[in-house]
């Protein structure tokens, strides 16, 4: 992970931005960490579109921002280097070619889903699906999870079921007066 930052921090300083505004433009390895994002939170939007709505006072860069997107793509494609990221999106393109077969599938953690992900398991088409998760425990919105997800969880799933676990099996009185 380190090494391809670099390299897209590489390719992002060989650019020219000329400021029209008292907006600058993003450092390199925070594009880097933007683009990630985008990877893993977007809902089928062109990352100069999201990049644009999401950070409208960045709108002015975006052309700039997805030349950098395009040049890093092909050189690690190139080069035959691959991030956490690419390997969603591989599993994701094997999808469309491939059934899977599972049967079932567990999933832990399931409130820290992103839409990369989500399509992931979507794709998969298990004829059982289990997933544990907790509205109250969701910690990675920074990295695109979406808590939607979960809370749509029974009108995504034909005839799923959801059970809410009111009592804490987990601490028992003794434990949680200490």
């Amino acid at each position: 992970p380190n090494e391809l930052k670099t390299l897209f921090k590489s390719i992002y300083e060989k650019r020219v931005f000329v400021e029209q505004s008292d907006t600058k433009p993003y450092d390199g390895g925070y594009l880097y960490d933007m683009y990630s994002l985008y990877l893993n939170s977007s809902y089928d939007e062109d990352f100069e579109t999201w990049m644009g709505n999401k950070n409208a006072d960045q709108k002015q860069y975006t052309l700039i921002y997805q030349d950098v997107v395009d040049e890093f793509s092909k050189l690690k494609k190139q080069y035959g280097y691959a991030n956490f990221d690419d390997l969603l999106l591989e599993m994701l393109q094997l999808q469309k070619e491939k059934e899977f077969g599972f049967i079932e599938i567990l999933v832990d953690e399931y409130q820290d889903t992103n839409p990369l992900q989500g399509k992931i398991l979507d794709g998969f088409k298990p004829k059982s699906l289990f997933c544990v998760g907790d509205y109250d425990q969701s910690i990675y919105a920074f990295n695109g999870s979406d808590i939607g997800i979960i809370s749509s969880f029974d009108k995504r799933y034909e005839g799923a079921k959801v059970f809410t676990l009111d009592k804490n099996y987990r601490s028992t009185a003794p434990i949680l007066s200490l």
